[in-house]
Formats: structure tokens, C-alpha cells, sequence
């Protein structure tokens, strides 16, 4: 009887494990050599490229030595042999030749730009006219003026700001304040003796000193109004005749000069109308805001500063300074 004997084989047989053993081990080998070179090229870049950068440098610090004309000097590339400069460098310009030349060179303007697309003309081709209307000329810069401005114990104490000399003036200035005291304009020295007067020529800096006077209090004179020492009317007695009929008169004497805001607000239910004398040469804006019942004003004619039109009232500049009614109730 025969019998078949079957013998079972792995999968894995000793030749294929040879075969890849020897697969693996190339593939190593060769990802370390691929390592090992990709190192050593890394290296080399590096110390190159630091050889570069050290020579850049000296290369830099020669020709700040070597003064204000020359930046950097010419070397020689080692590897090449070939004189030239480094990368990044630019030639150092020639400048040989007279000095008429190079004036002359330096105002040409690029090719192309003339009057309706014509060419410019060459240097030799222009007259001494023509040159001088190309080269362009420094314009002046205007001169500041340094101003100090003390308040002699009025507030700011002391302010500073720079103005153009030739649009300067006092008006310019702001009004410092004092309790108890009138800014009475600015002076040159500290004793305020001498009043500040704008000259043709002015200091590149100027001082100034804030001159004050006494704030005296008003007087009532004997139609009841109040006046302060400017000459402005600055309330009115409501107990006084100020008002007849509803008629307020002005004060006529010289030495009332203006009316303040509010100055007849104690009176404002009485006035219908005002009569404004020929002394008036101011009147502060809404002076007569609060008069409700306030229909007409009329004004001297001898007035230079106001004048009035159907009970309008004028500025000199035809603008209005007044219009009777807009506050009626």
C-alpha cells in the first residue's frame, strides 16, 4: 500500500528571507549615504557663506576708512581670479573731466520730457538763460518768530508759540485774566511802560509782558445806568428812569462808550424802543437779546460805527447788529 507523505512548507522560506535581508540592508545604506551628504553639503554652505559675509564686512569697514568719497574698494574673487566687485556693490562713479562738464551734466533732465513730447535740449544746444531756468533753486523757508508771553500774575504765567513775522500781530495774542483786574494790552518790559507797537523788523524772539489796571466799580449816573471804567454800560437801575413811554435813551455824555450783553436785563419788560446817541461806538453781540418786547431802534446820525434802517440796526459793513422783534412773545 503506498502512502503519500505531505510535508508543509512556511511561507516564509529561507532563500526569501535572504533576499530581503539584502533589500533592507541596501536601502539603508543608501538613505546613509544620502545623509552623509546632504551633511557635509550643508557645512560646506555654511562656512562658505560665512567666508562671504566676513569678507563683506571687511570690504565695508576699508572704505569707511578711506573717507567720504569711496564706500567700498575693488577685490578679487579667489576662486575665479577675475577683479571685480562683491555682489551688491556698485561702481564708483568717474568723476574726471572739468567741473563746467559735470554742471553741465547734472542738468539734463531724462530724454523724452520736453514740451509736448519734443526732446529737451543737450547742454552746448541751450543758452545761459535756458540753463539757469533748468537748475532749480532752493526756495526760502519762511522764518519763525519765537513769542513768550508772561501774564505779570494773571493766568497763563507764562505762554509760548511760534508765529510767521510777517502776519503777526497783537490781535493774534489771547487775553489772559486777573481777579479784580483789566488787561490792559501787552508791554515790551516788566514795569509795562512800553506798549507793544508791531515794527517792520521783528526779533526771531519776543517777549512780552501783560500790562493790568485796577477794575474799578461801576458808577450809576443819575438816569440809573451803570458804568464801568471803559465806559460801558454795564446794568441799569430798574427803580430809575431809564425808560419813559417805553423809550430807553442811551446816555448822550462822551464818556459813555459802549453797551455790554445784559446790560438791560433788570428793564427788559419795559423797552419798546432805544434810541442809540452819536457816543456809542460799541455794542456787544445779543446786547439786546433778553429785550422781548423790543420793536425799534433808531440811531443818531451823527453815529460813525452803527446806523439803523426801519428800526434795524447796522454795522458799518452793512452787516446787522440787531434786529428789533425776534424775541417777542
Amino acid at each position: 500500500m503506498e502512502t503519500v507523505l505531505r510535508a508543509w512548507r512556511p511561507f516564509g522560506s529561507e532563500e526569501f528571507l535572504r533576499r530581503a535581508i539584502f533589500r533592507s540592508l541596501t536601502i539603508a545604506g543608501f538613505l546613509l549615504i544620502l545623509g552623509i551628504a546632504a551633511h557635509n553639503y550643508s557645512e560646506a554652505y555654511r562656512i562658505k557663506h560665512q567666508e562671504e559675509e566676513t569678507a563683506l564686512s571687511s570690504v565695508r569697514m576699508e572704505g569707511v576708512k578711506d573717507g567720504f568719497g569711496e564706500i567700498f574698494k575693488e577685490k578679487v574673487f579667489p576662486e575665479t581670479g577675475a577683479a571685480g566687485l562683491l555682489s551688491g556693490m556698485r561702481a564708483k562713479p568717474d568723476i574726471s573731466g572739468k567741473v563746467e562738464d559735470i554742471k553741465a551734466a547734472a542738468i539734463v533732465p531724462p530724454a523724452g520730457r520736453g514740451t509736448a513730447g519734443e526732446p529737451l535740449p543737450l547742454p552746448e544746444q541751450m543758452t545761459q538763460t535756458e540753463e539757469m531756468e533748468m537748475i532749480v533753486t532752493d526756495e526760502k523757508i519762511p522764518v519763525a518768530m519765537r513769542v513768550i508771553l508772561y501774564g505779570s500774575g494773571g493766568i497763563p504765567e507764562i505762554w509760548e508759540s511760534v508765529y510767521d513775522p510777517a502776519s503777526f500781530s497783537a490781535d493774534m495774542l489771547f487775553v489772559p485774566e486777573r481777579e479784580g483786574m483789566i488787561f490792559d494790552g501787552w508791554y515790551m518790559d516788566k514795569e509795562c511802560h512800553v506798549p507793544f507797537e508791531k515794527t517792520e523788523t521783528l526779533p526771531e524772539t519776543l517777549v512780552l509782558y501783560a500790562g493790568w489796571k485796577e477794575n474799578m466799580k461801576p458808577a450809576e449816573d443819575e438816569k440809573g445806568f451803570l458804568i464801568d471804567e471803559r465806559g460801558y454800560i454795564i446794568g441799569c437801575n430798574a427803580k430809575a428812569e431809564t425808560v419813559i413811554d417805553g423809550l430807553l435813551c442811551v446816555p448822550s455824555y462822551s464818556e459813555c462808550k459802549g453797551i455790554e450783553k445784559g446790560a438791560f436785563d433788570a428793564i427788559k419788560d419795559l423797552v419798546c424802543d432805544i434810541y442809540i446817541s452819536d457816543n456809542i461806538t460799541y455794542i456787544a453781540p445779543g446786547a439786546f437779546d433778553n429785550l422781548e418786547y423790543l420793536m425799534y431802534i433808531e440811531v443818531h446820525p451823527g453815529n460813525t460805527s452803527y446806523y439803523s434802517v426801519n428800526g434795524i440796526l447796522y454795522n458799518m459793513d452793512h452787516t446787522v447788529a440787531a434786529r428789533p422783534g425776534m424775541n417777542y412773545k
